[in-house]
């Protein structure tokens, strides 16, 4: 029993292999961040890219993304996940601008329908 009670104190201080992000209505968004974001934020984006071409819709938004937008703070909440975003932007399906500074996911759309123009030769 001592064993699940200290997995819940680390889960609860943030310790261990989680940490968290605070939310706007006041719970808390746990994560690992050794492997959540980059899993979130790069592997969403090379599946968009994929999708984007032949107009195919998006696979659900990662629930990692969806608590930035949902942040308390979502300035600290990127600074967080990723030090260095604002020099060295992670790689993201959505503008990061807007969700950042408004918690929109507003979809960017790289290659929207590019394999419409490919030739078949």
């Amino acid at each position: 029993m001592s064993v699940i009670r200290n997995a819940i104190d680390k889960l609860k201080s943030g310790g261990g292999d989680w940490d968290y992000l605070e939310q706007k209505d006041g719970s808390k968004f746990f994560y690992r961040p050794e492997k959540d974001p980059h899993r979130s934020f790069f592997f969403y984006y090379l599946d968009s890219l994929e999708k984007d071409v032949v107009k195919e819709p998006r696979r659900p938004v990662p629930p990692l993304i969806k608590a930035v937008a949902n942040a308390a703070d979502r300035d600290a909440a990127m600074t967080k996940l990723f030090p260095e975003w604002r020099t060295t932007p992670p790689s993201c399906s959505f503008k990061l601008d807007r969700l950042v500074n408004d918690g929109v996911l507003e979809e960017d759309w790289f290659a929207w329908g590019a394999a419409e123009t490919w030739d078949d030769e």
